[in-house]
């Protein structure tokens, strides 16, 4: 078993022994047992989740929680967890400082914290959805240059980790935070192929995502020098931080005018790809983990026109995209 595998027990503890620096300590000393307590609520599995995603967790709870008593005196789960509260918890000066996609992420933790602890909570509440279009997806240039790059590495392990990080975002579309928690345990082989089991963005339960066949031969050796607990990527770390992967990305041996790759820009690629091969909007959505392709519409409705050329012969009445042999 890995030295770094941590059990609910372990979590447990985790929780009783929270004390947050951003929260003064004649403030965290009213609303601690509150904050515990509500964590405590949401049974969050070690199996499941790591444990920077749970520090996230009482985090977010705990800024809200001392927002709300330093104004209304008080909290509760009616209280502290409704919708107009969040909303203007994130509209307040304490919130300016972040930018905008951290304040989307931690607004949609709150919320979705909200539905599962306030038994109260208005289920017809609808806040509000922006869009921004999603970073621009490499070209086969770019994806032929990193492959490059991956291979120029002058270590083993740095050859292996980097193309670690090519297989499981452009052939499996994981986010960066999903590559650090990823284990050997959560990759499965079946009769058609290998199947990618990545889990914890934002609280989220395990998907399946199917590798593409470009990236078995990798994996297929990765997993042969990885024990059942091992991470895929860079094993023998003792954290699951977001932040080391993009830092060990700038940290890589370049290549001549090569740039380190983004990890989002990578995961947008496989998502971009998948929607001009043809898969449908909704099998997407499961595998990347995503409500909406809303961000990607561009990429959609150029696959729209793609098909709609392509099929204009069964649009017409035919049988099937094929013109009929003259």
């Amino acid at each position: 078993m890995s030295p770094h595998y941590f059990t609910d027990a372990d979590y447990a503890r985790i929780i009783m022994n929270y004390a947050p620096t951003s929260v003064r300590p004649e403030v965290w000393a009213h609303i601690e047992d509150f904050v515990r307590s509500v964590v405590s609520s949401l049974r969050i599995s070690a199996a499941t989740t790591s444990r920077d995603a749970l520090r996230n967790v009482l985090s977010a709870v705990a800024k809200l929680s001392a927002w709300v008593w330093t104004r209304y005196g008080a909290v509760s789960l009616e209280a502290v967890f409704h919708p107009s509260i969040i909303g203007d918890y994130f509209e307040s000066p304490e919130t300016k400082p972040l930018n905008r996609t951290t304040v989307g992420t931690q607004r949609s933790l709150l919320m979705r914290i909200g539905e599962a602890v306030n038994p109260e909570w208005d289920a017809d509440f609808q806040h509000p959805v922006t869009y921004e279009p999603a970073l621009a997806a490499y070209d086969t240039h770019d994806v032929q240059r990193f492959t490059d790059w991956a291979n120029s590495q002058p270590t083993p392990q740095r050859h292996e980790n980097f193309h670690t990080v090519l297989a499981l975002t452009l052939g499996a579309g994981l986010r960066a935070g999903e590559i650090c928690t990823l284990r050997a345990k959560d990759v499965r082989r079946d009769p058609f192929g290998i199947i990618v089991h990545p889990h914890g963005y934002r609280g989220a339960a395990r998907r399946a995502v199917p590798l593409h066949l470009l990236f078995h031969q990798h994996i297929d050796a990765v997993l042969e020098r990885r024990e059942f607990e091992d991470y895929i990527f860079r094993p023998g770390r003792t954290n699951e931080n977001v932040g080391q992967l993009s830092a060990y990305l700038r940290r890589a041996t370049l290549s001549t005018a090569t740039a380190a790759p983004d990890a989002r820009r990578l995961r947008n690629t496989w998502i971009k790809s998948r929607i001009l091969s043809g898969v449908p909007e909704d099998v997407i959505c499961v595998a990347a983990g995503l409500r909406s392709l809303a961000q990607f519409e561009d990429y959609v409705l150029e696959a729209g026109r793609s098909r709609a050329q392509n099929f204009r012969f069964m649009l017409q009445g035919g049988q099937g995209p094929d013109p009929p042999a003259s």
